[in-house]
């Protein structure tokens, strides 16, 4: 994998190993190769797609919340959620 290693927390760069893993973050990593296929390229992750991912993710917590609401309904809630579609 590759690393931006040019990152406010990771400087200086004196002991990048140790520096990457008590400071290291997931978005350090821009790069992922294995067995010669590329899983990650510029932060992208080629083998999902990730905006269908973030989407099921809305959808799932928004459910949860629903069904929490509905069986405890004095439960504060910071927002109105929408209506279900």
């Amino acid at each position: 994998f590759m690393v931006d290693t040019q990152r406010p927390h990771l400087v200086p760069t004196l002991r990048i190993a140790s520096a990457f893993v008590h400071q290291g973050q997931p978005s350090d990593i821009t790069d992922v190769m294995t067995n010669g296929k590329w899983l990650m390229r510029d932060s992208k992750v080629l083998t999902i797609d990730e905006d269908d991912v973030v989407r099921q993710a809305e959808r799932i917590g928004h459910e949860a919340w629903r069904r929490v609401l509905d069986r405890y309904p004095d439960v504060p809630f910071p927002i109105k959620l929408p209506p279900q579609p």
